[in-house]
């Protein structure tokens, strides 16, 4: 079983987007949006924020949060 960020990175890349494109889509800074992708739990804000990113992400790459 692959992991959260790896299905993130995996969406995002179907759509064909760079990490900066979601950046500006999400506008969600880029280096939360690499954390998410790698797993880095720790580089993250709190939990509350954290969801709200992959909402964010989910909803630009047109996936379902």
């Amino acid at each position: 079983m692959s992991s959260v960020g790896a299905y993130l990175r995996g969406l995002r890349e179907q759509q064909g987007l760079s990490i900066d494109e979601l950046s500006r889509a999400t506008r969600v800074l880029h280096h939360y949006l690499e954390a998410l992708e790698s797993d880095d739990m720790a580089s993250l804000p709190a939990p509350v924020f954290t969801k709200g990113f992959i909402r964010a992400y989910c909803q630009a790459i047109g996936a379902d949060p």
